[in-house]
């Protein structure tokens, strides 16, 4: 009976992912609000169908990959050109936004009464937006294919600020359990996560393109990119690199493999007289539709997840997350003027209503617990019903941003 009861719910939450993702294309009201809510529904609070607390290790499995498989989609619709002309700007961007959402959060937590460590800890760990959120949104938008330089610096923004926030809310944990901590060391960490994780993510990009030759007609050729994934991230864990960026790195050069074909090719060309095979310059049509509808999947689930984890017991819980979440929405508005002048003003409303935070905040604050760094389990309620209301008013943006592009370009015509 319960595998019943659980298929039975899993195949209704796909059908309501279906649902609110024809809703978005038709409404532009943002699917993930609709999951959430029905995780919230199922969660112990309401109908107490789930517990997320049963779901142990499964649940950081889960949302872990679901990280890296939404990153490396969003890195399919990405063009060289644009990478190059983008990553300056989304670097950026993102560190100017997660400096300044760190220590406006910081401060909301430190006005009542949180420790000042402690609140530091918070402000790191919200300090970046969520992959998860930004890649599925900006994809069902369709910016990839009206302005591809924008969606780069946004998939970039959303990946590197998940870096600064692992990096500074892990070191901030050290300092509060033993009362140092080393900016040097955290600089060179960072700048080593990042370099490891472009070094392998290259090479297994490279390696899988001059593979492709031989595999490529075998069926099962998309499940071995997944499994090379997978083994690309944990390499890059063991080693000391950031695994999600690497597979960014991975599903940027594949999808720009046709610079590696020629490389190949001239290589085969220059050990054989044979004529090299003719390979596509980019990931098929029929590839990234296999990986969108693995990444619908994904996503459907994870926002369910969120949507477990909310707690709506305590009015001070909701005070302290309603006003973080206002002063993070701030924040992005400043923040979006680091955009530069060179982008127009259709271009800044967008990233101003790109902000939700999500999957790396939930995780850390797991760890946190596991660690014994938080004790107060409120503290947690805070950070989850901050996740849920970023994603509620950045969806809510987002919204007014299309009906008023919409509008505009109707008026043109």
């Amino acid at each position: 009976m319960i595998i019943l009861h659980v298929l039975t719910g899993a195949g209704l939450i796909i059908l309501v992912g279906y649902i609110a993702e024809f809703i978005f294309k038709k409404l532009f009201i943002p699917d993930v609000l609709f999951l959430i809510f029905i995780g919230y529904l199922i969660s112990p609070g309401v109908f107490g169908l789930i517990d997320p607390k049963t779901l142990g290790m499964s649940a950081s499995i889960f949302t872990t990959f679901t990280l890296l498989f939404l990153l490396f989609v969003g890195a399919l619709h990405i063009e060289l050109h644009s990478f190059l002309r983008g990553i300056g700007s989304g670097s950026f961007i993102g560190f100017m936004n997660f400096l300044i959402s760190a220590i406006v959060i910081a401060t909301v937590f430190m006005l009542f009464k949180f420790d000042f460590l402690m609140s530091l800890m918070f402000g790191c760990a919200l300090g970046g937006i969520s992959s998860a959120f930004v890649i599925p949104v900006i994809t069902q938008l369709g910016l990839f294919e009206s302005d591809e330089e924008l969606y780069t610096i946004l998939t970039l923004e959303s990946a590197i600020t998940d870096v600064f926030s692992i990096i500074f809310t892990l070191s901030m944990m050290e300092l509060i359990i033993i009362r140092t901590v080393n900016p040097k060391a955290i600089a060179m960490q960072i700048l080593a996560q990042l370099g490891i994780a472009a070094l392998i993510g290259i090479t297994v990009a490279v390696i899988s393109c001059f593979a492709e030759g031989t595999l490529y007609e075998s069926d099962r050729y998309y499940m071995m990119t997944i499994a090379a994934l997978l083994l690309t991230y944990s390499i890059t864990e063991y080693l000391g690199g950031n695994g999600a960026i690497a597979v960014l790195f991975t599903g940027l050069m594949l999808n720009n493999s046709k610079y590696v074909f020629k490389a190949r090719n001239a290589v085969i060309s220059f050990f054989s007289k044979e004529k090299p095979p003719l390979r596509p310059d980019t990931v098929s049509k029929r590839e990234k539709l296999f990986y969108d509808e693995i990444s619908f999947f994904l996503k459907t689930f994870f926002f369910v997840y969120i949507g477990m984890l909310l707690n709506f017991s305590s009015f001070r819980v909701i005070l302290i997350a309603f006003i973080a979440s206002a002063v993070i929405l701030g924040a992005r508005q400043f923040g979006a003027k680091f955009l530069g002048p060179k982008y127009d003003m259709y271009q800044h409303q967008l990233v101003a209503s790109v902000y939700a935070r999500g999957l790396a905040p939930a995780v850390l604050m797991q760890i946190a617990v596991e660690k014994g760094v938080i004790t107060d389990s409120s503290a947690v309620d805070v950070v989850y019903l901050v996740i849920a209301l970023t994603i509620l008013f950045s969806s809510i943006q987002i919204f007014i941003f299309k009906k008023k592009a919409n509008s505009q370009v109707t008026e043109s015509v």
